[in-house]
Order: structure tokens, then sequence, then C-alpha cells
């Protein structure tokens, strides 16, 4: 027949199961250890993955995250006010990036790296450009009154299903023809996707080499680099003839 244990009213212990009903605190030696194994751990994961001729982005290197956020756990677990300010300044500027990249999260980078503008040093391919950015684009044309532009995307999707009139250069995935030649008088922009301007995809790695050390005007989307080059398009026309 069933008999229900009998419990101490005053330890909350059991004659059958003597274990202690509240946890026992972390003797420092096992303080010391975890602090020793979650970075260990950590980096190891981290170089081991970097090492690896493995190339699959940003997603190799999720394992290592689970020990990066006990470690963040157990760096305010203690608060004192230098601890908060530290976690406060972190979580702030995870929340900057994220507004300004907002709503295109493929672009984001945290403040460490440089923020957004930063990524296209760190990262490429399907970490930064995955031809995201052609809604952004058509509304930079229509808020600057641009009719068309030059544009080198990386993307399966045709740029004129988004209203945007382009003249085609070197890219990655379009199979559409180019719709026409732009005007000379016409303010020439040029728009080159991360990958392109890394040269990931193309059968000229260095076509947009030139470009790697211009200031753009502004970057869509985390993946779209506007360039003005009115007064410096030869470049982007010897392009055009090479390709025609």
């Amino acid at each position: 027949m069933f008999q229900p244990a009998s419990v101490d009213r005053h330890t909350g212990n059991s004659p059958t199961n003597p274990t202690p009903s509240h946890p026992q605190p972390v003797t420092p030696s096992e303080e010391r250890g975890t602090g020793l194994f979650l970075p260990v751990v950590a980096v190891t994961l981290f170089l081991a993955i970097s090492l690896s001729r493995v190339n699959l982005g940003v997603r190799v290197v999720l394992p290592v995250l689970p020990f990066v956020y006990l470690l963040a756990a157990r760096f305010v677990a203690r608060p004192t006010p230098w601890r908060w300010v530290v976690a406060a300044l972190a979580v702030g500027s995870v929340v900057v990036s994220a507004v300004r990249v907002s709503p295109y999260p493929l672009g984001y980078f945290n403040e460490f790296v440089g923020g957004p503008e930063r990524g296209v040093e760190v990262l490429g391919d399907s970490n930064l450009d995955w031809g995201q950015g052609l809604p952004a684009l058509k509304e930079y044309m229509t808020r600057e009154k641009l009719e068309i532009v030059y544009l080198s995307y990386c993307g399966t999707a045709p740029p004129r299903a988004f209203g945007i009139e382009c003249e085609r250069l070197a890219g990655h995935g379009q199979l559409e023809p180019p719709p026409r030649v732009l005007g000379r008088g016409a303010p020439h922009v040029l728009v080159v996707g991360a990958s392109n301007l890394q040269g990931t995809y193309l059968n000229d790695p260095h076509a947009f080499a030139w470009l790697r050390s211009r200031r753009p005007k502004t970057i869509l989307a985390g993946g779209l680099w506007v360039f003005d080059v009115t007064a410096d398009d030869e470049p982007v026309l010897r392009q055009l003839r090479t390709a025609k």
C-alpha cells in the first residue's frame, strides 16, 4: 500500500530523501571552474570553426552563442554599478544598430565592428547581401527623383518588377537584358550590391575595386551601396562597352 513520505516541517527534508530543499551555495572552486570553462569552450569552438575550410556563413559559429550568453548572465549575476553601466551600454548599442537597419535585419552589425557601414569589411554573401535591397532602392529613387540608375545587383528578382529602371552592369543572378542606355545628361548614380562590390560571384572579382575606398552617398537595406559617378563615370561606361 502506498505510504506518503513524511517530511520534517522545520527542515523540509524527508527521512528517506535527506536532500536539502534549498540549493547549496556555489563553492569558490566551483565558481572559478565555471569562470574558466565557459570562455575556454567558447574561444576553442570559435577558433576551430573559423579555421575550418567549411564556409557556410555566420550560421556555423552559432554553437558559440549559448556560451557567450551564459558568460553575459554570469557577468550581471552579481550586480555592481559599473557592471550595470557596461550591460546598459552593450544593450543600448544593440538597440541602436537594430533600429538603424530596420526593416532589413540582414544588414545588422553591432557597433563593435563599426555598425552596418562596416559590414562589407567583415562578412559577405548571404550574411550581408541576398538581394533584399530592391524595395529600398525604389523608395530612394522616388525620393531623389531618379528615373534610372546604373545597377549591379546580386539576386534573382527582376528590378523592373519593383518599378526600377536601370542600366544593368556586371552582377549575379540576373537574366533580363538592360532596358535602355542612360543619356549623358542624366544623373549618373551607380548602385552596387555588397556581394558584387566584394566580387564574390563576378567573373572579374575586381570589377568594382575602384569603388571600395570611396565613401558611398548612402547604403540601402544594408546591401546596396549608392555612389554618384556623374563626374567620373568612365569606368562604368567602359564596363558597358566591354559587355556589349
